[in-house]
């Protein structure tokens, strides 16, 4: 597992609003999307709406792996996470 470190502004502000995400197993990549991603990643989010055409309609995120920030053009730096750090986060 990896994490981003030294975002820029504008990237930190595209997490605090849900269009980029780090990905993890629960979501799906995009079929143009890089399929080597590593959990962690930054992605930007698209939101799919699926009618069921009963009464009910359903959303999914599905996500486009980056390796720059959309709006500034900085590369995205990554570090893995150690073992001990992993232990740490997850409950």
């Amino acid at each position: 597992m990896i994490e981003s470190i030294n975002n820029c502004k504008c990237m930190n502000e595209l997490i605090l609003i849900g269009k980029v995400l780090p990905y993890n197993k629960d979501y799906d990549l995009s079929l143009y999307s890089n399929q080597e991603v590593e959990e962690g990643s930054l992605c930007l989010v698209n939101d799919i709406i699926d009618d069921t055409h009963t009464n009910e309609i359903k959303t999914k995120k599905e996500l486009y792996s980056i390796d720059y920030c959309p709006i500034c053009g900085k590369k995205i730096e990554y570090r893995k996470l150690n073992d001990f750090k992993l232990k740490m986060t997850k409950k």
